[in-house]
């Protein structure tokens, strides 16, 4: 028979037909581009934390100095 090989009785007829049916399944698609998503806001999220996190520790620090002093330094 001219497609079979040698290796544990292997069809090539079934060996393509799986690979046929492999390539055009598209069922992990979806949760590929589910991860690409969430990998994008998450690296949305750390940016933006990490541009804000120097105006958050100073609207923080300002607003622990102006409890300390009884109000006296609120802006």
């Amino acid at each position: 028979m001219i497609y079979q090989i040698g290796i544990r009785g292997l069809d090539m007829r079934k060996t393509v037909s799986f690979l046929n049916r492999f390539w055009s399944d598209e069922s992990g698609a979806a949760a590929a581009e589910y991860v690409i998503i969430l990998a994008i806001i998450g690296s949305a999220l750390a940016f933006a934390i990490i541009l804000l996190s120097g105006a958050i520790a100073t609207a923080i620090n300002d607003t622990a100095t102006c409890i300390n002093t009884d109000g006296n330094t609120c802006n």
